[in-house]
């Protein structure tokens, strides 16, 4: 190792003594640039093709610094001397210095400084230890490792396991296998593998690499392929500290600052994971093409803190230190990895089912909690081989020299340890590394703080702000912004969230394909989803007043095509201001193909007059659906933090998290509007809607034309216009009170369906409520024809008592007159009353009646009979005979008919429908005033006007007419 261009400051202090002379100052000096060190170490190993360097020797060195310059302060006439004669000190000096820095080379490669960390011997001892306790077999420690055919067997601990039953004789830990006898049975799916296929899509190259690279790249890994480990997650910060030294030169000290890996989304289609080889064992076999460890070091050199240090720091007004800080990184790359291990896991079902929400909310007792939940543990099988190790590359040194010396440096050791890494790194994997990961697993399971308990405090409403976002977001939003609910819904929710977004270049949703795979069973080989044959068919024969007609509907071979259009979806989106609402967004029918809804609908008739036969191809193209909804779900904290996973997939425990509204007897809502769960701003809207036509047999010139009708742009924008009518019709329904009542009692009910809820009833039948109270209605109408009655009875009843109280005073008044006159004066009033009297006799008498009477023209007394009992005939005819008669004439899809005497009625016809249909007080008031009274009126005339006046006086017939001419206007 040769070092050129040394450059030394150096502050000194110096001294002499001379017989009784004495005294010293300070002073200063500096190398010329010239100067280098040249060091010659080696490093012995009896065989490097099995084993690394056990002993090192710095075999040669040899220094060449050259003092430039030397000034003396102090010490008076002493000191004006040695500046003058330094030259005489000058090389005495160079050898001291010279031999100071060879002499700790070598104690540091002999390790003669304890202080300063045993020496580089030292730590090849102690590495060369460390690789040949590698190279020693383990035995577990939990038993005796099988073997089969000279390999480890990998279910040895399943088959040593005690596995716990419970009272019903059922194992109390989670099956693998029938986990995944029921991912087939719900998806058809064998292995996870073809799960990931068939949910992530296929690969890219898929001769070389797996559908599960591309999961990786889109969900783990960052924009250029690579995982940054988080170096806080490994260990805590002391323990990142690789290299810490202490010499007379230098203090030295890496740090480990981050790990990156590449080459994680190489694997081969080869690989399988997850695979249940026992009840309890799941092997994974890992083939990759590459692997790139980067790991980012932080080197610190700075003058060494020994007391009698050869390089120290310069004197400063300050506590800083000059130092040198490089950042570098070093890359290794390992090429052809296969890795296979397999873990045994014994987890109870009932301790993970009664793991609660609030527990695992919070990223850093997810651990904890898994491992509390396992009851023996153990990875049975690692196994890993690794193709070829390149040399390691270091990169990022900011002096040129620096990285020159170091990469130099690492090649060699690389070299030294190349053979012998090849050995050690599978025993490593097999013995050491599972071992420790081991021995961390029952650290874990054998914890006594387990799983924490939830947080207490919260009793208040989710804030959907904090449950979903980050804090700074949250705090955008107005929520509080201090993670109240820890990070895992969080994460869940950006990752749910990047997948539902993420749409490739004609704007489809992946979860095109998962809706694919849901309805695989009924699709065709085009993806459709057919419902062949007649879903509709129904025939009528109508018969009505002559009206003779047979009808026949048909719906069939219902096809719904493109449905896997789904764009980008946004769900749970929480909102500003609103800590409990919730905003989702959904576009459909996106892509090059819109959904499409085809059918074939039949309409044939046959009658007298028509004979039409048509039979369409119809198809219903939506292109661009927008659904905008806003939904209240007030979810209380207590049920939520306290949620047990054995009932996160049971619905109503979900519900049972919501606040329940107040409810009446017949289940509608009482009290406040907005509580529990509310449906608020629905919209849906549909861009292009398309009517397709296609004629099979169509007999009806109006149908061929609207084939074409329906394709033009006009048709297209009519046809977009009615589906926004129906969408619009749709979300008045869906806000409607009908469907909130539905969801208040599915609130009120939810708490009696969730197992683990107080009020849980294993045999609940719904809350009963009472029927809304209807109208009565009596079938017969009498009380209104009784409404009627009586009506005109008080009426008859308050004339008849208007015209008594009248007559009483007027009778009254006149008696009061008559006791004004005198005797003479009432016989003379008596006598006027009987002289008229006896002349309106004698008149009557003499008098003839209206028809008879000379005084009434001849002409007159002829046809007033005549007219009265033409009347009555005309009232006659026009109630008996035929009233109206209702002809049908139309055109059906251009097609002409006509139905003469369709519908016939009259007055007494009607009459007796209204009765027989049930409105018998409209049937009584038409008798009353449109039959009996025209006839009383002309009968009463006809009489009067043949009757004498002998026996109906004149002014008697007089009042009566008169009477009769204001009534007969009714």
């Amino acid at each position: 190792m040769e070092v050129d261009g040394v450059k030394l400051d150096c502050n000194f202090n110096w001294s002499y003594t001379w017989t009784f002379f004495n005294g010293g100052g300070t002073g200063s000096a500096s190398t010329n640039p010239t100067s280098n060190i040249n060091i010659n170490i080696n490093f012995y190993s009896e065989d490097y093709n099995k084993q690394g360097p056990n002993s090192v020797q710095v075999n040669e060195c040899n220094t060449n610094l050259v003092m430039e310059e030397i000034i003396f302060e102090g010490g008076g006439i002493a000191g004006f001397a040695a500046n003058i004669l330094q030259s005489l000190v000058r090389d005495t000096i160079e050898e001291e210095l010279s031999g100071m820095v060879c002499n700790e080379l070598y104690n540091l490669a002999s390790g003669g400084d304890e202080e300063g960390g045993g020496g580089l011997n030292g730590l090849l001892v102690m590495f060369d230890e460390r690789l040949d306790s590698l190279l020693v077999d383990t035995t577990d420690d939990k038993g005796t490792i099988e073997e089969i055919d000279g390999e480890v067997d990998p279910l040895y601990a399943e088959k040593n396991a005690n596995v716990p039953y419970d009272t019903k004789g059922y194992p109390q830990w989670v099956n693998f296998i029938s986990v995944q006898d029921w991912i087939e049975e719900l998806t058809g799916l064998q292995t996870i593998e073809e799960l990931a296929n068939e949910f992530m899509g296929e690969a890219d190259d898929s001769s070389s690499s797996s559908s599960i690279n591309n999961f990786l790249q889109d969900s783990i890994l960052n924009e250029d392929g690579v995982l940054v480990i988080d170096t806080s997650i490994i260990c805590e910060e002391d323990d990142l500290v690789f290299i810490e030294m202490h010499d007379m030169f230098f203090d030295t000290k890496m740090t480990l600052k981050s790990i990156s890996v590449k080459g994680l989304d190489t694997l081969s289609d080869e690989s399988k994971i997850l695979d249940p080889i026992g009840n309890y064992t799941l092997q994974n076999t890992l083939k990759m093409d590459y692997i790139t460890f980067v790991l980012e070091m932080e080197a610190v050199i700075q003058p060494s803190s020994k007391e009698d240090a050869i390089v120290s720091a310069a004197s400063t007004t300050t506590d800083e230190v000059a130092k040198v800080e490089e950042t570098f990184t070093i890359e290794v790359t390992a090429q052809d990895i296969d890795v296979q291990f397999s873990i045994f896991m014994g987890i109870n079902n009932s301790t993970l089912g009664a793991v609660q929400l609030g527990s695992i909310i919070h990223v850093k007792n997810i651990l904890p909690c898994a491992l509390s939940v396992v009851d023996d543990a153990e990875i049975t099988e690692l196994v890993v081989s690794v193709g070829e190790v390149s040399k390691p590359t270091l990169n990022g040194f900011l002096d040129e020299g620096t990285n020159h010396l170091i990469t130099t440096m690492a090649d060699a050791l690389f070299s030294m340890y190349d053979q012998t890494l090849d050995k050690v790194l599978p025993q490593f994997f097999s013995n050491s590394l599972q071992d420790i990961l081991n021995d961390y697993i029952d650290e874990g399971i054998n914890n006594d703080d387990g799983c924490p308990e939830p947080d207490d405090t919260l009793v208040d409403l989710v804030d959907y702000r904090d449950l979903l976002l980050p804090e700074d977001e949250a705090v955008a939003l107005q929520g509080r912004g201090n993670s109240p609910y820890g990070e895992l819904f969080r994460g869940l929710y950006t990752f749910i969230d990047s997948i539902l977004t993420a749409v490739d270049e004609d704007g489809l949703s992946w979860l095109n394909e998962f809706i694919a795979l849901l309805f695989d069973l009924d699709t065709n080989e085009n993806g459709d989803i057919v419902l062949a044959g007649d879903l509709f068919s129904q025939s009528l024969d109508i018969s009505l007043n002559g009206l003779n007609l047979a009808i026949e509907l048909g719906v069939s071979n219902v096809t719904l095509s493109n449905l896997g259009s789904l764009g980008a979806l946004r769900i749970a989106q929480p909102m500003m201001g609103e800590s409990s609402v919730l905003n989702n967004e959904a576009l459909m029918g996106v892509g090059p193909d819109p959904m499409r809804l085809s059918l074939t609908l039949l309409i044939k008739g046959k009658g007298d007059d028509v004979d039409m036969h048509n039979e369409v191809e119809l198809s219903l193209s939506l292109k661009d659906i927008s659904i905008i909804l806003e939904i209240l779900a007030q979810m209380e904290e207590p049920p939520f933090l306290y949620f047990p996973l054995e009932d996160v997939t049971n619905v109503h425990c979900w519900i049972a998290t919501m606040v329940t509204p107040a409810v009446d007897e017949y289940g509608v809502r009482v009290g406040e509007a907005d509580t529990g769960i509310v449906l608020r701003n629905l919209a849906i809207a549909v861009t292009e809607a398309r009517l397709d036509m296609n004629c099979i047999h169509c007999s009806s010139p109006m149908v061929q034309e609207m084939q074409q009708t329906v394709k033009t742009q006009e048709g297209i924008k009519d046809t977009s216009e009615v589906a926004n009518k129906l969408f619009d019709y749709a979300n008045n329904v869906l806000e409607g009170e009908y469907i909130q009542h539905t969801i208040d009692k599915m609130l009120n009910e939810a708490a009696y369906k969730c197992p683990h809820s107080p009020s849980y009833q294993q045999d609940f039948q719904g809350i009963r409520y009472e029927d809304m109270p209807a109208v009565e209605s009596s079938e017969d109408s009498y009380g209104y024809l009784i409404a009627i009655l009586v009506v005109v009875v008080v009426i008859i009843l308050v004339a008849t008592a208007i015209f008594f109280i009248t007559r009483w005073l007027s009778r009254h008044r006149h008696k009061e007159w008559l006791g004004t006159l005198n005797q003479s004066q009432l016989r003379e009033l008596e006598q006027m009353q009987h002289d008229e009297n006896e002349l309106t006799k004698d008149l009557n008498k003499r008098m003839s009646s209206l028809v008879t009477s000379d005084e009434v023209p001849f002409f007159v007394r002829l046809i007033v009979p005549i007219v009265i009992l033409g009347n009555i005939g005309l009232f006659l005819s026009g109630h008996l005979s035929l009233g109206a008669t209702v002809n049908i004439s139309g055109n059906l899809a251009e097609q002409d008919f006509n139905y003469d005497g369709f519908f016939e009625f009259s007055m007494a016809k009607s009459a007796v429908e209204m009765w027989n249909a049930g409105a018998k007080a409209l049937a009584v008031l038409i008798g009353i005033f449109s039959g009996l009274w025209p006839y009383t009126k002309l009968c009463i005339t006809m009489f009067l006007w043949l009757i004498p006046p002998r026996l109906v006086g004149s002014k008697r017939r007089g009042s009566i007419l008169k009477w009769l001419d204001v009534l007969g206007k009714w």
